[in-house]
């Protein structure tokens, strides 16, 4: 496999651990072992998917919303779209954009493989370790959901033929090219009433932005007045890059149901 654009194998480790190691934790309680002293290892999972859907059904309340057609741009491994299969039972399709291959191939493991996926977690400072994932749970609570995965990047996909009543697009905004382009496929891909679910973290930077206009300092100001503010948060979380390193990072979440 070629070198993947976003992420390389170690941060994918980060990545499995962040999102499925409560599910991880279940499948094997011994698992993972460590090269230092041992910590806490509810430390290596983030419940940040599932606050993020628990805040959109909140900025929801007021409204009738039940949604049938999900969009979710930047799906990763699948964490958000099972947190929104299990807490919005209306849901019956979702279409999942991850340009980056290894993402979009461990997804696969996940959703679409045995009952036992085979995912690797980190290990000390330089090596990783294989693990079991029970995935039985996960693929029964998005049994009903019809998937299509698209593993390309958003500026080459047609969004006039379908439109969704939620879009979402989680901690991407800052970390892709022509993220101004970004928020107008977003804004195009939603149906009338449909509510867009947007976070990021302003780690802006060259590497992706380049010169496709100046990083927001507010993602608020992305929305006009043919979209009505439902609510904003801000959630944190975490990903552990070494066997007792993390980075930390708090990401500003916002609803917006267009009119």
């Amino acid at each position: 496999m070629s070198k993947d654009f976003y992420l390389h194998e170690r941060a994918l480790a980060g990545y499995v651990e962040k999102d499925w190691y409560d599910h991880i934790l279940k499948s094997d309680p011994r698992r993972p072992t460590f090269e230092f002293a041992p910590f806490e290892r509810g430390d290596l999972y983030s419940d940040y998917h599932e606050r993020l859907i628990e805040f959109l059904l909140a900025a929801a309340n007021k409204t009738d919303f039940k949604p049938r057609r999900l969009l979710e741009v930047g799906a990763s491994l699948g964490r958000t779209f099972y947190e929104t299969c299990k807490q919005i039972k209306s849901l019956e399709s979702a279409t999942l954009i991850e340009p980056s291959q290894l993402l979009f191939s461990e997804f696969g493991k996940i959703f679409e493989g045995g009952d036992i996926a085979r995912v690797k977690v980190l290990k000390g400072n330089l090596q990783l370790e294989e693990v079991p994932l029970a995935t039985g749970p996960i693929k029964t609570a998005c049994s009903a959901v019809q998937i299509t995965r698209i593993n390309k990047p958003f500026q080459d996909i047609d969004v006039d033929s379908e439109k969704f009543d939620l879009v979402i697009c989680s901690n991407v905004i800052d970390q892709c090219t022509d993220h101004l382009k970004l928020v107008d496929f977003l804004k195009q891909s939603t149906a009338p009433s449909g509510i867009v679910l947007l976070s990021g973290t302003y780690q802006w930077s060259d590497k992706y932005i380049g010169n496709a206009g100046d990083p927001v300092k507010d993602i608020n100001d992305l929305f006009d007045s043919r979209w009505t503010f439902l609510r904003e948060t801000n959630i944190s979380f975490r990903v552990r890059v070494y066997e007792r390193y993390w980075m930390s990072f708090l990401s500003h979440v916002v609803a917006y149901q267009k009119s």
